[in-house]
């Protein structure tokens, strides 16, 4: 099940409803909910093969095959598409990469291209009738990419770590009916492709993550101080342009400050944190659309992520 829509709300399609649309009460009054049932099974096998060029570098390749169940829309807005429900979504995916180990052990590398086929990608679409998300299947996606990563020590001290993603995430068929007549024939049923008027939500192209850690031995504890930058790039919320609000790139500082393994006696042990996320109070989104329709029509929503946030945490183990 996939929604947003509280269970009471009378203009979801999740309630049984006559030929004109009107919802049919019971003998109390009260909304009449629809029950539908479908199972979903998938074998998802994953084939590894690696070489090892010496004791340092390592290269692999991946084969594997991923799923996602099916379901039933709750922001549905009429009984029959509810019933209808989506299919499940499958993934094959390519993967190739490389794992050294170098300056002595002190520096780990590891870097890997990949290209993943979707079958019936589940999208994420606006019912406007419902004021929430359904989903949709778009038929064919592929996402290609790379990941590097590195994890380098620093004196006896100091870590510092590194991670970079790009990602290329594109719709290649995408079938829906032509709500919008689109191809102004009048025929609003007819099943087109829309690809071409499609992005994939949620996948920045550029993502980027980066911290540094100081790590001392006291003799009463264990201290640990870490400061870290997290990066997105610019993406959307939503597959359709019309209600897909766009999130500009943004980075986050977070820091960390820990005292740990404070021994107390009788087995008991203490920890401290003094943490910080998104220290330099950055405004930065999380999720919104634009109404396409209706009274409200170009009218954006959207919900703003954390904001300077401070805390303490004290553990105790026994």
């Amino acid at each position: 099940r996939r929604g947003t829509l509280n269970a009471s709300n009378p203009a979801s399609g999740v309630f049984l409803r006559d030929a004109s649309g009107q919802a049919l009460l019971d003998g109390a009054g009260q909304y009449q909910p629809l029950s539908a049932r479908r199972r979903f099974a998938e074998s998802t096998p994953m084939l590894v093969a690696s070489y090892g060029f010496n004791a340092d570098w390592l290269a692999y390749l991946r084969l594997a095959s991923g799923f996602k169940s099916g379901g039933y829309n709750d922001v549905a807005s009429t009984n029959a598409e509810f019933l209808q429900g989506f299919d499940a979504e499958r993934m094959r995916t390519l993967e190739l990469g490389i794992k050294a180990s170098v300056a002595s052990g002190r520096v780990q590398l590891r870097g890997a291209v990949f290209d993943n086929d979707y079958r019936d990608y589940q999208a994420d679409v606006y019912v406007p009738e419902a004021l929430g998300i359904g989903v949709q299947n778009a038929a064919r996606a592929h996402a290609r990419g790379l990941e590097l990563e590195v994890d380098a020590l620093l004196g006896e001290a100091f870590e510092y770590t590194l991670s970079y993603g790009h990602l290329d995430f594109q719709f290649d068929r995408y079938l829906t009916p032509d709500v919008n007549d689109l191809n102004q024939n009048g025929n609003r049923s007819e099943i087109i492709d829309v690809a071409d008027r499609r992005v994939v939500p949620y996948n920045p192209r550029h993502t980027l993550s980066s911290g540094l850690q100081y790590r001392r031995e006291l003799p009463f504890a264990t201290l640990r101080a870490r400061l870290d930058y997290q990066f997105r790039g610019s993406h959307v919320f939503a597959a359709d342009p019309a209600t897909a609000l766009r999130s500009p790139a943004y980075g986050l500082w977070n820091a960390r400050l820990s005292l740990a393994d404070i021994e107390l006696g009788d087995g008991k042990v203490l920890g401290i944190d003094l943490w910080g996320r998104n220290l330099l109070n950055r405004e930065y989104l999380v999720s919104g659309l634009v109404f396409a329709s209706g009274l409200n029509r170009g009218m954006a929503v959207a919900t703003f992520g954390d904001p300077r946030s401070v805390g303490l945490d004290v553990r105790l183990a026994w």
